[in-house]
């Protein structure tokens, strides 16, 4: 179990300890992305599909979406293993951020089932709250009722994905567990703490929020390695929390990713 607040001390801690190797790997991955918007942009232009006068969609807009599901994903799994393994103590450098393609398979099956159950939760939630808006006639009204569905559809799904897909990656990358046993890890790990989560997350999105007003080098330099350090902890709690757990009461013990070796993967 853990608190708001013992997680943002540790986040802290673990920010000023290890504040090159975050921005690092967080910069890192970062580059790559531009470089990466910078290849698709110039695919598009030699390439053209369609052009309007304001746009031009072309190849590299299919690559781009694409790579939404095949790369970034890994690699932002790998910013968040740097960021778990620097918690851990474990030997770790900026060139882990690559360590999700050891399980380059499993990771973009999981993060393809998020994106399909994400779409299919947002179209029900759209279907749900806006249709009192085409059975009441009075125009105000039905948005009144639209609104009144949509806030607490909207704390549901918070919920839901909170439980099911907060440490689903991670959990996939780091056991053997199958990809639909990985989404029930993640709800038993999360069970007692979604709350904890769901408000450190609304904590850490507002710090991001006054960055970017602040102006964006705060943002870059400051809010992106310790918003790192912070799912790091978070994500290596929930790990260890339920190992611990599951030893305690004898039943269920997770291997190790194969990829790696020694104590918690290290």
């Amino acid at each position: 179990m853990f608190t708001i607040q013992s997680l943002f001390q540790e986040s802290w801690q673990l920010f000023k300890a290890k504040y090159g190797l975050l921005l690092g790997a967080a910069a890192t991955v970062a580059g790559i992305e531009v470089a990466s918007e910078i290849v698709y942009t110039v695919m598009t232009v030699l390439v053209p599909f369609y052009e309007t006068p304001d746009e031009i969609y072309g190849l590299g807009d299919i690559f781009s979406f694409l790579s939404n599901f095949l790369i970034t994903p890994v690699l932002q799994l790998g910013v968040l293993y740097v960021a778990v393994q620097a918690y851990r103590k474990q030997d770790v450098s900026v060139s882990s951020v690559f360590a999700g393609f050891s399980q380059y398979g499993r990771i973009v099956a999981v993060t393809i089932l998020l994106a399909l159950a994400g779409i299919l939760a947002l179209v029900l939630l759209a279907l749900i709250s806006f249709t009192p808006t085409l059975l009441i006639s009075s125009e105000e009204l039905g948005l009144i009722a639209a609104v009144l569905l949509l806030l607490p559809g909207l704390l549901v799904l918070s919920i839901l994905f909170t439980r099911l897909a907060y440490a689903v990656v991670f959990i996939c990358f780091e056991t053997r567990c199958s990809v639909i046993e990985c989404f029930g890890e993640s709800w038993r790990r999360t069970r007692d703490v979604y709350w904890t989560i769901i408000g450190a997350n609304i904590l850490i999105g507002l710090i991001a929020l006054a960055s970017i007003l602040a102006f964006l080098l705060p943002f870059f330099f400051f809010w992106v390695p310790f918003a790192t350090a912070f799912y790091g902890v978070v994500v290596a709690k929930l790990m260890e929390d339920q190992s611990s757990s599951d030893k305690m009461a004898g039943t269920l013990e997770l291997p190790e990713n194969p990829a790696f070796r020694g104590p918690n993967n290290g």
